[in-house]
């Protein structure tokens, strides 16, 4: 638990509120490293998450739905409000979208790199004490 602690230590000391994400780094000697705290994506009109969506035609309305459906989904697969989910997916639209759906639940998205190995991925989760999304 001890990569979850941290976290959850650099988003209080970086003064986060509501949805944060926090770029973490562990060595080959298993020694973890906070690289980046990231307060996004952000739901305001003129964010660039919703330029973004609204460069791929969707309209507002639409955006909500779509993390609505993606939340119905996690509901319905188990997903719990405090709960910690690992996400391991692209930085794609599609992922803020994930990330906002458990957010809406009240669940905490820890986002893990794609680039990593399925073991270590593993591990990741073990230790941080998530559930798999």
């Amino acid at each position: 638990h001890r990569i979850r602690h941290m976290a959850l230590q650099a988003y209080r000391v970086m003064g986060c509120r509501d949805y944060a994400r926090i770029d973490m780094r562990v060595d080959d000697n298993g020694e973890v490293y906070v690289l980046e705290v990231n307060p996004n994506p952000d739901l305001a009109d003129g964010s660039a998450f919703v330029m973004c969506s609204d460069a791929s035609g969707r309209t507002y309305a639409q955006l909500i739905g779509e993390i609505d459906v993606q939340a119905a989904g996690f509901l319905a697969a188990g997903v719990r409000p405090g709960q910690i989910v690992a996400t391991v997916l692209p930085n794609l639209f599609e992922h803020a979208v994930a990330i906002l759906a458990l957010h809406r639940l009240g669940a905490v998205p820890a986002l893990i790199n794609v680039r990593l190995k399925p073991e270590d991925v593993a591990g990741l989760v073990q230790e941080g004490g998530m559930a798999g999304g």
